[in-house]
């Protein structure tokens, strides 16, 4: 009896130490995914984490199969009536595995289908949330120029603290120079309007150089350079058919004139990286030269 004993407890201790190792496994496993899933991720990493879990759940299964067959082969719970409970738990914890797997299954099937309807909703919530009350003005835009006008040139390698980037975003300071000669000579509504659109054109490019490609900060920050930007034309424009017409300007403005749509076209023309730098530079100087000769034709035909 005593060497019954001796050669069954080494055997028995083993087959319970193999199923208890296999169920911490499974616990630390579950435990360190119910963790991750719990951590902020993207949509993407959400289902690469349920794939994992599916891909765990049958290795998990495999497993056991193999296990609880090695068992039977070698006639263990046949010759030791003892370990008769082991093979109970270690039948419920495979059947457990089964349904937890089935149910897996059942809610990722669910949550494509949600996730499908969720991110065409999401996406229209987000540009509405983007562009808020702005949205009509921005589908309207969108609609004119079949979506061209709310993208913008990606410069990267460029940022806003590269030499290039700084240089380009100083020539923002034209407005603001020629804002201020114009509101010191009177001309307060065309000077107030080049000061704000350069102030937004500084913030639109400094936000599509930090920001880089395809975020809606750009997006936002592009639609209140057009409605600034156009603002201040529209000012001009009344202040040319003001005091005459587009025959009756001087020929120094003219020049200014064709010289920042010229830079303008360039720079829809080539709108990346360092030749869009140069053209839209060029733009910033000579359309802040243009307000200010407007501005100086307008108070000189009114005095």
């Amino acid at each position: 009896m005593k060497t019954y004993i001796a050669q069954s407890l080494p055997r028995r201790f083993f087959t319970l130490l193999s199923i208890f190792q296999l169920k911490y496994d499974f616990c630390v496993n579950v435990a360190a995914f119910s963790s991750a899933a719990f951590q902020p991720c993207p949509l993407q990493s959400f289902c690469n984490q349920r794939r994992s879990l599916d891909n765990f759940l049958n290795i998990h299964n495999r497993g056991l199969s193999t296990l609880h067959s090695e068992l039977h082969k070698k006639n263990i719970f046949e010759k030791y009536p003892a370990t008769r409970l082991s093979t109970k738990i270690l039948s419920k914890l495979k059947s457990s595995s089964d349904d937890d797997a089935n149910e897996n299954r059942k809610k990722t099937l669910l949550e494509t289908i949600v996730t499908r309807n969720l991110s065409e909703n999401w996406r229209e919530e987000l540009q509405e949330d983007e562009l808020g009350p702005l949205l009509p003005l921005a589908n309207f835009i969108d609609e004119v120029t079949g979506g061209w006008a709310l993208t913008y040139a990606d410069l990267s390698p460029e940022t806003e603290t590269t030499p290039a980037g700084i240089s380009f975003l100083a020539t923002n300071i034209g407005y603001g120079v020629a804002g201020v000669f114009l509101s010191m000579r009177g001309e307060f509504l065309l000077g107030y309007f080049t000061d704000i659109a350069g102030v937004i054109s500084f913030g639109y490019h400094y936000s599509q150089l930090k920001f880089g490609p395809n975020r809606k900060e750009v997006r936002l920050a592009l639609l209140f350079d057009y409605i600034t930007a156009g603002s201040a034309i529209i000012i001009a424009l009344f202040y040319i058919i003001q005091v005459g017409t587009f025959t009756t300007l001087p020929i120094n403005l003219l020049c200014v004139i064709a010289l920042s749509l010229g830079s303008l076209l360039m720079s829809w023309v080539y709108e990346f990286g360092y030749p869009y730098l140069f053209w839209h530079s060029l733009w910033h100087i000579f359309s802040a030269g243009v307000a200010f000769f407007v501005g100086e034709y307008h108070f000189n035909a009114l005095s």
